[in-house]
């Protein structure tokens, strides 16, 4: 036999309706319902929360709803959850966008502060953009010579010198 029983947990599902109000369970299919998408949540990572005598997910599950550390939700909850999510999202996500810009545009001002202060440097020191002072030159390199190995490299290298 199942502990608590099964009109146990929907009496303590139940316990906040008030009267008037539809019920949220109805049936124990509800109850094994919403148990055993709990399980499944448990099998998936996520962590218990609360101490079961038993190890096994379903077991965990059946325990926190019975404590009341989960809540089984109808339609409208759910949909009412649903939008404040998702607002909330939106909103993280807008949140994101604009640190993200802001740390852009301190970059480039940091660019810009830097690029102005080394050209500053430059000016004072009275080299132009090509980091010397007058026109650039232009040098070409003959190919350096094939070499097989390393001593036939150093011989050629020693020679030049």
């Amino acid at each position: 036999m199942l502990h608590p029983s099964y009109s146990d947990l929907m009496a303590k599902v139940n316990s906040n309706v008030e009267e008037g109000e539809a019920p949220v369970v109805n049936s124990r299919y509800s109850i094994v319902l919403a148990t055993a998408k709990r399980a499944r949540q448990l099998i998936s990572g996520a962590s218990a929360l609360t101490e079961s005598e038993c190890p096994k997910p379903l077991s965990i599950a059946v325990a926190e709803l019975n404590e009341s550390k989960i809540k089984i939700l109808n339609e409208e909850e759910y949909e009412q959850l649903e939008r404040e999510l998702s607002i909330r999202d939106q909103k993280e996500e807008e949140n994101r966008r604009e640190t993200e810009e802001k740390m852009r545009q301190k970059e480039l001002i940091e660019k810009q502060k830097l690029d102005e202060l080394e050209a500053k440097v430059k000016a004072e020191a009275g080299e132009d953009n090509y980091g010397g002072y007058g026109t650039a030159e232009v040098f070409e390199f003959d190919q350096p010579a094939e070499v097989e190995n390393f001593e036939d490299q150093k011989t050629i290298y020693s020679e030049d010198n």
